[in-house]
């Protein structure tokens, strides 16, 4: 056998594996040494080719968000890999699986100044779930190459998903003169696990912590899930406590019952006093940790003697080192669980009285006050989208607005942003991820600072289902609300205002360009994108400076009331 055709033969076993153990999609960058990977790709996975590797990575990250399952990664060998690297820790840290292959050269060039040859062994460290290095093609060994990939395919899966890094080198020529005949596909071989399931004894435990107690349950970032959100507002109709639900807990939203389901917290933490008029016991976490960083003081100052955390992913999100029991078991199956053997048992309702007039009071403010541009903007647009729809929501000020202005409602919305690492990085690309693979009308809401990092993203944004919201409040807008924004050298170090026009970006990319500057335009801009059915991008001017003045008088008028 050739050294081409072994190299063909090698990419296609290793391919043939992942698709065997579930893996349907690849996301490819063009190069040398990858090419027995990309073509391996192109007759075994659906695959997509994007030029730029950190936006390549980022799009994979999207795709592997809706569809939670591993997404893989090609590109060839050198500085290409470490563009990677911005997607690949966001993937670990929002525990997304991704399949990283990167093509290197053969062991006998590295160290000799051979070109386009740089050191890929365990490159992205601890951010990876395992790492592969592989040998160079070898006849005798590939049958462990399926198997290999099977591992793969589990490790980016469980128990704590994430990315799984294989090196793959290649000795020249890389291919082979002629075609080689596809490997006959086997049976698929996909990767199952059974849900972990509390412990009875400690569920007993619990039941004798929070039972006859008032409590709530807090819901951070959770995979969008109807029986999840379900069974989480069944558990809380059980002991009759409320869910201060984070957006992206995706529990605001949907179907199922919302009488419990606070939106408002950021909000009504701002009263001092709350602490006395509402005292709970215990709390029950779901999900990572919530955006709000008023009800992460608030947990902290009311020191809770029971805080239990539910996950059964190896997460550990505790920032503020509260948590008095962690226990692994599959949320589900923990609402269930806890419901059954404790329906019985007395609850106590007093948050009623203290939490929904509060509640109330929130919505009515919003609703009847001059509130900040962006706020009626996000209002208006989930407002007026079809259901289902799915909102991706970028970092720094837009997830804090949605936070603050968003209630709850029956339309099932589907919101994700990246808050792994919670940068502002790559989220351009991630959108178009999501896009690629959301069946759904997909919203992008994102600021200027955020399109200045991710430009190559909008190379990607073809998907009809795509519209990207750009809040243009020309710089870090977030920085006028620290401590930073009093240095006299705000402007040039913090601030740092972008001077670049949109509208022809937008025109580079062939994208539908629109212009708003207040709710009455955003609207009409919103409603010709939607009915436009082609990737538009709809800049929103905002005038900074009134921005933070709203802002600012809106949350004086809710410690004043």
């Amino acid at each position: 056998m050739s050294r081409g055709t072994l190299n063909a033969r090698w990419a296609a076993t290793l391919i043939e594996g992942l698709s065997r153990s579930g893996v349907t999609q690849a996301v490819l960058s063009p190069g040398s040494r990858s090419s027995p990977l990309v073509l391996a790709c192109d007759a075994y996975l659906n695959t997509k080719m994007l030029v730029d590797e950190r936006s390549a990575a980022f799009f994979a990250l999207g795709c592997a968000k809706i569809t939670a399952q591993p997404v893989v990664l090609v590109c060839t060998s050198g500085t290409a890999t470490a563009n990677w690297y911005p997607a690949v820790m966001e993937a670990s840290y929002a525990r997304i699986p991704l399949i990283l292959l990167t093509a290197d050269r053969p062991p006998e060039s590295l160290g000799f100044g051979a070109n386009q040859t740089v050191d890929q062994i365990k490159m992205f460290g601890n951010l990876t779930r395992l790492y592969y290095g592989l040998p160079p093609p070898d006849f005798s060994a590939l049958k462990s190459l399926a198997t290999l990939a099977a591992q793969a395919v589990e490790k980016s899966l469980w128990p704590l998903p994430g990315p799984v890094h294989i090196n793959v080198p290649f000795r020249e020529p890389l291919l082979p003169g002629q075609d080689i005949a596809p490997i006959t596909k086997l049976p698929p071989t996909p990767f199952v696990t059974a849900p972990l399931s509390p412990n009875p004894q400690v569920m007993q435990r619990i039941v004798a912590q929070i039972a006859g107690h008032p409590g709530l349950i807090v819901c951070g970032e959770l995979q969008y899930d109807t029986q999840l959100a379900t069974a989480i507002v069944e558990l809380a109709a059980t002991l009759d406590c409320p869910i201060l639900a984070d957006p992206l807990s995706n529990l605001r939203c949907g179907s199922h019952h919302l009488g419990h389901v606070m939106c408002h917290y950021d909000t009504w933490l701002l009263h001092d006093d709350l602490a006395l008029k509402w005292q709970p016991r215990w709390l029950i976490h779901f999900g990572t940790t919530p955006v709000s960083k008023r009800l992460s003081k608030f947990l902290a100052h009311i020191k809770l003697p029971t805080y239990i955390a539910v996950n059964d992913q190896g997460l550990w999100s505790d920032p503020q080192h509260l948590v008095t029991r962690m226990v692994r078991a599959n949320p589900l199956i923990f609402c269930s669980y806890l419901s059954n053997i404790i329906k019985d048992q007395q609850t106590n309702n007093s948050w009623k009285q203290t939490l929904i007039p509060l509640e109330t009071a929130a919505v009515e403010l919003l609703d009847g006050t001059n509130i900040p541009l962006e706020w009626t903007i996000i209002r208006q647009v989930i407002a007026a989208l079809p259901s289902p729809a799915t909102l991706f929501i970028g970092n720094s000020m837009p997830i804090r607005d949605l936070d603050a202005c968003m209630g709850s409602g029956p339309k099932e919305l589907r919101i994700l942003a990246n808050r792994g690492a919670s940068g502002i990085d790559g989220t351009i690309s991630t959108l178009a991820g999501v896009a690629a693979s959301s069946q759904n009308i997909t919203i992008g809401i994102i600021g200027d600072l955020a399109l200045f990092h991710d430009l190559n993203g909008l190379y990607s944004l073809q998907e009809p289902n795509v519209i990207l919201i750009v809040m243009n409040n020309e710089g870090g807008g977030i920085f006028h609300y620290l401590s930073q924004a009093k240095l006299p050298t705000f402007t040039k170090y913090w601030l740092t205002p972008t001077v670049f026009d949109i509208s022809k970006i937008a025109a580079a990319f062939q994208l539908n360009y629109m212009l708003a500057n207040s709710e009455e335009t955003m609207m009409e801009a919103f409603t010709r994108a939607l009915n436009l059915g082609q990737p538009s991008l709809i800049e929103v001017k905002i005038d900074s400076k009134n921005s933070v003045d709203l802002h600012r008088k809106y949350w004086a008028m809710v410690t004043t009331n």
